[in-house]
C-alpha cells in the first residue's frame, strides 16, 4: 500500500492532519481581517484542497495548484474564464450562479453544493463545494472563495485511512529502532505470527523473519534509510514464517514520522508465486534456446536486410558455419539467381504488412554452389523495436527428387488406376503419401489433397496393423515385394474400415528404393461378418457351457435336442446323453400336464417369461423353478424347436414365505403395542387429571398463606402435569391412528377463525413466558377448507408448540396466504433449527435430534409423526426448510373448498 499523497501534496497522514489544523487557524484569522491579493496567495498556496476565487460576474480571479492540476490547465489559462465551465453539465449551473450572486448581495452567508468537476482525464469526480464571500482591501474589493472537498474526504479520513491500513490485503509494518512498532492483520497472516507476537519481537526476532542469506542486505538498507540515504524503495527478499517455511517477499519502504519519531513504513507483498513463475520462465527460455539450437529444421531471422540469426541446422543446410552467415550475408546470398526476385517480393509483402505470414518454396545455393530446394514458413515480427522476418526452412531436395521420379510413372498408371474398384497410392520412404487415386473419397472420406500425409496417420491402434508396418518397412529396406496384409484404417467420419493391402517398392535407376506403390481393397463387410460369426460362436459356446442357469432345446413333440451341463446337474442327470433319452414332460415337470400348458402358451404368444412351476429331479425329489422360453420358427412360420432357460428358485421361495410370515408377525405385534399404549395412556391420564385439578384447588386455597418460593412450586406441578397430559394425548392420538379407531369428521373449517384464533390465547401465554413474539398474519382472500377440525387443530398446535419450545429468542410468525386454488400456511421461527442429517427422519415416531438423559429439550418424538399422519388424513402437503442456528419454516398446503 502506498502513502496517500497523490491527493494531498505528498503529505503523510500526521502531516496532513497537522496542516489542516493550521489551515483552520489561518482561515479564522483571515476572517477577522481584510483580504488582499498577497494574503489570498498565501491562503491559496497553503490549502491542501482544490480552491478558486470568483468575482460577481462568475469569472475566475485566483486558483491554487490543486485546482489547476485537477482540471488539467495552467493557472493563467483558467483565470478570467467563466467558473461554470469547469462544472459538469449534469449539475444545475443556474442554481450555482444564483447562489453566488446571493453571496455577493449578502442574502446568504455561505453556500454548499455537491458538484461534479471535469478532471483532466475527462473523468467526473464528485466534490462538496463550500463558498463564502471575502472582503478585500485592494482593487478586488470582494470575491467569493470556493473550496472543493472530495465526497467522503471528511473528518473520518484518519479513521478510514487507519481502517484501510488494518484491513489491507497487503502486509504493512512500521519499523522503528530495528523493531516492529506496528503490524496489520495481513502481516500476521502471511508471517504466521499474531500481531502481538510481531510487535513483541526483539531485534533478533525481527532478524529471524528474514532468510539468513538476505539479513545483512536488508538491515544495511534499513540503516541507510534511517540515515537519510537515498535507496530504491522496492526490494525483494526471502522471508521465514513462524513455521520455518521460506517464501519470497517484495518490499516497498518509505520514511515516515511515527509517534513523533522517524520510522520506516514497509509494505510487504508475498511474491512467491511470481518468483516461481520467473524461475520457470528462465528454465523455459533455456529449454526454448536449446530446442531452437538443436532443431532439425532451419530457423532464421532477417532484420534490415541481413540474416541476423540462423541456427546450426540452417547453416549446415547451406554448408556454412553460423558465424559465416549471421550479420554478414543477406537472403540473396543463399538464393538461386532465378528465384531472388520471388524471395525478395515475399519478404517485402510481409514487411509492408500486406500479409503476416507466408509459405512457399525456392531454390537455394550452398557455399559450394550446389543447388538445393527449400521450403519456407515465414512471418513478420517486431524484435528489439525493429520490424523483422522470422521463419523456418526445410531442405526438400530429396522430396523434389522423389517427386520427379514419381511423375514419370504416374501418367502411365493413371488411366488404369482411376477406373479401378481398388484404391491406389504411392508414398515415399518416409511413409508420406504422394499420390492417391480418386477412390480415396469413397474408401476414406478424404479428398486426394487432404491425404498428402503419412499413411500411418490413418491407421488405428489395432494390433493387426503392426504386420503392415513391418511389411512396408521391410520392402523399403530390402526392395522386395512383401505378402499381402490386412489393415484397419480410420475414415474421416471416424468409422473404421478393413482393407486388404498389396504393395511393391519403387526404385530409381540406381536400384535405390524411393517409394512404395500399393492398392487397397475394402474387405470391411467380409471381415466383420467373419469376426461376428466367430465371436458369436465363441460367446454362445462359452455361455452355453459355463452358464449357471439351465439351457435347453426341445421339439414340439417333447424330444430333448440340447441341454447344457448346468441343466443336467440341476435335474440330477450324470450326462447330456442320459438326459436326452427322456421325454421333456417326464424329465422336467413334476406334473406332466404342465407341458400341455407350456405348449399352449407357446402356440398363443410364441414366448414365455418368468413361468414358475415345480420341477422333478431324476431321484423324484421336487423343487421350484422359473422358466423363460421362445419358439424358433422357420421361414413359413412352423415351429422348429423351443429354446429356454431354467432357474432354481427354491431358496427364493422359502425366503419369500419367511418374509410374509415375519410381516404378519410384525403387524400383529404393532397392533398389540398400539392397543397396550391406548390402555396404559387411559390409566395414566385419569389420575394425572385428578392430581392436576386438586393441585389447582389447593393452590387457590393457600394463596397468600405460603411463602412466594413455596407457592411457586405449584407452577412446577402445573407444568409437569401439562407435560404428562400432552404426552398422554399424543400417545392416545397415535394409538387411535395406528389401531384405526380414529373417527374423522370432515366439515367446513376456517383456518384463521376456527383454528388459529382459538389456539392463540394458550400459545401466546407459552410464548410470553419465554419472552417471544407470536404473530398471526392472515393475507388469504378466503381461509376456508374442508377438513377434520380436531386433526387440523392438532397440526397447528403441535407445530406452533414445537416452534415455541425450540426458540430461545426472536419470534414465531404464522402466515396464511392464497395460492390459486390452494391455501398456504407457514409456521416460521428463529429457533435452533434442524440439521440436514436429521431432516429425513423428522416425521418418524419416537425420534429426536438429541436423545438420552443429557438431551436439552423435553418431548417424546410423537408430535411431528402425528402431524404427518394428520396431514395425510386431510390431504395436506407438508414440507420443511431449516438451517441449524438460524430457524425453521414449516409449509402447509391446504386444498380450498373449490377443490
Amino acid at each position: 500500500m502506498e502513502k496517500p499523497h497523490s491527493k494531498h501534496g505528498g503529505l503523510s497522514l500526521p502531516e496532513l492532519v497537522n496542516r489542516l489544523d493550521k489551515l483552520a487557524f489561518e482561515v479564522e484569522r483571515y476572517k477577522s481581517l481584510s483580504m488582499n491579493k498577497q494574503k489570498a496567495d498565501v491562503l491559496f498556496n497553503n490549502t491542501p484542497f482544490p480552491m478558486a476565487a470568483v468575482d460577481d460576474k462568475d469569472k475566475v480571479l485566483f486558483v491554487n495548484d490543486f485546482f489547476a492540476e485537477l482540471v488539467g490547465n495552467i493557472k493563467e489559462d483558467i483565470i478570467s474564464r467563466d467558473f461554470i465551465n469547469f462544472i459538469s453539465a449534469e449539475n444545475k449551473h443556474g442554481a450555482i450562479k444564483k447562489n453566488i450572486k446571493k453571496l455577493f448581495s449578502k442574502e446568504i452567508a455561505s453556500y454548499q453544493e455537491t458538484v461534479i468537476l471535469k478532471s483532466k482525464e475527462n473523468r467526473k469526480k464528485v466534490f462538496e463545494l463550500n463558498a463564502e464571500l471575502v472582503d478585500y482591501d485592494d482593487e478586488i474589493k470582494k470575491a467569493v472563495h470556493i473550496i472543493f472537498q472530495e465526497k467522503k474526504a471528511s473528518d473520518n479520513f484518519e479513521d478510514a485511512y487507519k481502517s484501510i491500513i488494518e484491513n489491507s490485503l497487503q502486509a504493512i509494518f512500521i519499523i522503528q529502532d530495528f523493531r516492529i512498532a506496528f503490524a496489520n492483520q495481513r502481516a500476521a497472516e502471511i508471517s504466521g505470527y499474531s500481531m502481538n507476537e510481531l510487535i513483541e519481537l526483539d531485534m533478533n526476532g525481527v532478524k529471524h523473519l528474514i532468510h539468513p542469506d538476505d539479513r545483512e542486505r536488508l538491515f544495511e538498507l534499513m540503516r541507510l534509510s534511517f540515515e537519510g540515504k537515498r535507496i530504491s524503495p522496492k526490494q525483494e527478499f526471502r522471508a521465514i514464517r513462524k513455521d520455518e517455511t521460506i517464501y519470497w517477499i517484495e518490499v516497498l519502504a518509505s520514511f515516515i514520522n511515527y509517534n513523533g519519531r522517524p520510522a520506516l513504513q514497509v509494505v510487504q507483498l508475498d511474491v512467491s508465486e511470481k518468483k516461481k513463475v520467473e524461475i520457470e520462465a528462465i528454465n523455459f527460455a533455456s529449454k526454448y534456446e536449446t530446442l531452437v539450437e538443436q532443431s532439425m529444421i532451419g530457423i532464421y531471422i532477417i532484420t534490415d536486410g541481413l540474416l541476423t540469426y540462423v541456427n546450426p541446422h540452417l547453416a549446415k543446410t547451406f554448408e556454412y558455419e553460423p558465424e559465416e552467415i549471421i550479420n554478414k550475408l543477406s537472403p540473396k546470398d543463399v538464393v538461386h539467381p532465378d528465384d531472388r526476385e520471388l524471395v525478395n517480393e515475399n519478404i517485402q509483402k510481409r514487411l509492408n504488412e500486406e500479409i503476416s505470414s507466408l509459405h512457399y518454396e525456392f531454390r537455394g545455393i550452398t557455399k559450394t554452389g550446389k543447388i538445393i530446394y527449400a521450403e519456407v514458413f515465414g512471418s513478420r515480427a517486431v524484435l528489439d523495436s525493429k520490424l523483422s522476418i522470422i521463419g523456418m526452412l526445410r531442405d526438400i531436395t530429396d522430396r523434389k527428387r522423389t517427386e520427379n521420379a514419381l511423375k514419370e510413372s504416374e501418367q502411365k498408371l493413371r488411366n488404369i488406376i482411376e477406373h479401378s474398384n481398388e484404391m491406389f497410392y504411392i508414398h515415399d520412404t518416409n511413409h508420406v503419401l504422394k499420390y492417391v487415386s480418386p477412390q480415396c473419397f469413397e474408401f476414406l472420406g478424404y479428398t486426394p489433397v487432404e491425404l498428402m500425409i503419412k499413411w500411418t496417420d490413418l491407421t488405428t491402434d489395432n494390433p493387426i496393423n503392426q504386420i503392415g508396418f513391418m511389411n512396408t518397412s521391410r520392402a523399403i529396406q530390402t526392395g522386395e515385394k512383401q505378402e499381402e496384409y490386412l489393415l484397419e484404417l480410420m475414415r474421416k467420419d471416424k468409422n473404421r474400415i478393413y482393407v486388404q493391402v498389396s504393395e511393391s517398392p519403387i526404385k530409381d535407376d540406381d536400384g535405390t528404393v524411393i517409394g512404395i506403390t500399393g492398392a487397397l481393397r475394402n474387405v470391411t463387410e467380409k471381415f466383420k461378418a467373419e469376426q461376428a460369426l466367430k465371436e458369436s460362436e465363441e460367446r454362445f459356446r462359452s455361455l452355453y457351457e459355463n452358464a449357471i442357469l439351465g439351457i435347453y432345446r426341445t421339439t414340439p413333440s417333447g424330444e430333448i435336442i440340447m441341454a447344457n451341463p448346468a441343466l443336467c446337474k440341476l435335474l440330477g442327470y450324470r450326462s447330456v446323453v442320459e438326459f436326452k433319452n427322456m421325454e421333456a414332460s417326464k424329465a422336467l415337470y413334476d406334473n406332466p400336464t404342465t407341458r400341455d400348458y407350456f405348449i399352449e402358451e407357446m402356440n398363443r404368444k410364441g414366448e414365455l417369461h418368468g413361468f414358475e412351476t415345480v420341477a422333478k429331479r431324476k431321484d423324484g425329489s421336487t423343487f421350484n423353478i422359473r422358466e423363460s422360453a421362445r419358439a424358433v420358427k422357420d421361414s413359413k412360420g412352423n415351429v422348429i424347436y423351443y429354446e429356454g432357460i431354467i432357474e432354481d428358485i427354491t431358496n427364493q421361495k422359502h425366503a419369500e414365505e419367511k418374509i410374509i410370515e415375519a410381516k404378519n408377525t410384525a403387524e400383529q405385534s404393532d397392533k398389540l403395542k398400539s392397543e397396550f399404549l391406548a390402555q396404559m395412556s387411559h390409566e395414566i391420564r385419569t389420575p394425572i387429571n385428578v392430581i392436576f385439578s386438586f393441585s389447582n384447588l389447593i393452590k387457590d386455597e393457600v394463596r397468600g398463606v405460603l411463602s412466594e418460593e413455596l407457592f411457586n412450586s405449584f407452577s412446577i406441578v402445573d407444568n409437569a402435569s401439562r407435560r404428562i397430559i400432552r404426552t398422554i394425548d399424543l400417545i392416545l392420538n397415535m394409538s387411535q391412528l395406528q389401531t384405526g379407531s380414529y373417527q374423522s369428521k370432515f366439515v367446513e373449517i376456517d383456518i384463521y377463525q376456527d383454528i388459529l384464533i382459538n389456539l392463540y390465547p394458550e400459545l401466546s401465554r407459552l410464548a410470553n413466558e419465554k419472552k417471544l413474539s407470536l404473530t398471526i398474519n392472515n393475507n388469504a382472500n378466503d381461509s376456508k377448507i374442508i377438513g377434520d377440525e380436531y386433526s387440523v387443530r392438532q397440526i397447528f398446535d403441535n407445530l406452533i408448540h414445537n416452534a415455541i419450545k425450540y426458540t430461545h429468542k426472536g419470534n414465531i410468525s404464522i402466515n396464511i396466504t392464497s395460492m390459486g386454488d390452494k391455501i398456504k400456511a407457514e409456521i416460521i421461527d428463529t429457533g435452533i433449527g434442524i440439521s440436514k442429517e436429521y431432516l429425513p427422519r423428522l416425521f418418524s415416531p419416537f425420534t429426536q435430534e438429541e436423545h438420552g438423559y443429557t438431551r436439552k429439550y423435553e418431548g417424546n418424538g410423537l408430535g411431528l409423526a402425528l402431524v404427518k399422519k394428520y396431514c395425510e388424513l386431510n390431504n395436506v402437503d407438508i414440507s420443511v426448510e431449516s438451517e441449524k442456528h438460524i430457524g425453521t419454516k414449516f409449509n402447509l398446503l391446504f386444498l380450498t373448498m373449490k377443490n
